[in-house]
């Protein structure tokens, strides 16, 4: 059998863009949902939602910033779990280890492009 070990942690959600902002704001009970910002709310029956409050600026490039949504948070979170675990690779290292990201939302050919381009 082959092991895995988990490394490190990376969060975008409502409730925090980090794994400590996420935790803090868990213990503190306190609530990602909130009235809708965007200026389309007053045209939905529902005005409360889970929205993520993510600027890609803070994590990319401008070049980066022309990925669709789903992948810069995606990325975002793969970045900081990759930073929380403090592994320095080299050589063959490189092509044995790897981040698993999931997504609920789209955006998985994107993340597959954009991971291939990365590690290659």
């Amino acid at each position: 059998m082959r092991r895995v070990a988990v490394t490190g942690l990376g969060v975008i959600s409502p409730s925090g863009n980090s794994a400590g902002e996420l935790f803090g704001n868990m213990m503190a009970a306190k609530s990602g949902v909130k009235r809708i910002a965007a200026a389309y709310a007053e045209k939905l029956i529902v005005k409360i939602a889970a929205e993520v409050d993510f600027d890609p600026i803070f994590f990319f490039s401008k070049k980066m910033v022309s990925l669709d949504r789903t992948s810069q948070m995606a990325l975002a979170a793969a970045l900081q779990a990759w930073d929380d675990s403090g592994i320095v690779l080299d050589g063959e290292e490189k092509n044995r280890s790897g981040v698993f990201m999931g997504t609920g939302q789209g955006g998985a050919q994107s993340l597959d492009e954009i991971c291939i381009q990365l590690y290659r």
